[in-house]
């Protein structure tokens, strides 16, 4: 059975982490762990992290004594003995949740067709339609085209970016650390084994002021 690897940074998220947890907690498919990556929270966010940890032990805490930002806390695991390369890595953010218990199981079977990345489709958290779409690989430098919610890919891409790349000024890219890591990916992947999906997979968040 494929392995997910759920990346899920934390940070002042309190208002919003129960119901993104309690969204993969209740996947229908259930080989997943989930790294909940508490960022410096000043709130109750690691609390709320630690009971689903004490509840469910496929949730695992990993507790910064340092700023990440969401490159850095995704690099730390994946480049880890922790992940191996043909595991499906998941990205939820901690005041985001998934739209369905089916999201896991559609990415699985997109992934088991030898597809290496999957993004797409969301809705805002007011209902909202997000913006999704297919693109090729040559758009990425010469458009706005990124991969959006719900992302996913096999960890040996990120293995295979250098890690100074996701640096800016000697560490880890404080703002739009997808566009660091998506794009090389992306052009990794190759047109033929990115796939966007059009079910509704994922919610995003816009009541957080810190979005």
């Amino acid at each position: 059975m494929e392995r997910i690897i759920v990346l899920t940074t934390i940070y002042n998220c309190d208002k919003y982490l129960e119901r993104c947890l309690n969204s993969i907690k209740y996947q229908n498919y259930k080989s997943w762990i989930c790294y909940l990556l508490n960022d410096l929270s000043t709130d109750n966010s690691k609390q709320i992290a630690e009971k689903y940890c004490y509840e469910d032990s496929r949730f695992v805490l990993v507790d910064n004594d340092k700023k990440y930002y969401q490159p850095g806390n995704y690099d730390q695991i994946l480049r880890s003995n922790l992940v191996k390369d043909d595991d499906i890595v998941v990205e939820v953010d901690g005041d985001d949740w998934l739209a369905t218990p089916e999201a896991f199981s559609k990415i699985v079977a997109k992934h088991a067709e030898g597809f290496l990345i999957t993004h797409g489709s969301f809705t805002y958290s007011d209902g909202r339609p997000g913006f999704s779409r297919p693109f090729s690989v040559d758009q990425l430098r010469v458009s706005i085209a990124n991969a959006t919610h719900l992302r996913s890919w096999r960890a040996k891409l990120w293995k295979n970016i250098e890690v100074a790349d996701l640096f800016v000024n000697g560490w880890y890219a404080e703002t739009a650390g997808d566009v660091f890591f998506m794009i090389p990916m992306l052009e990794m992947a190759g047109d033929d084994r990115i796939y966007h999906m059009e079910d509704i997979l994922y919610i995003y968040n816009e009541s957080n002021p810190i979005n």
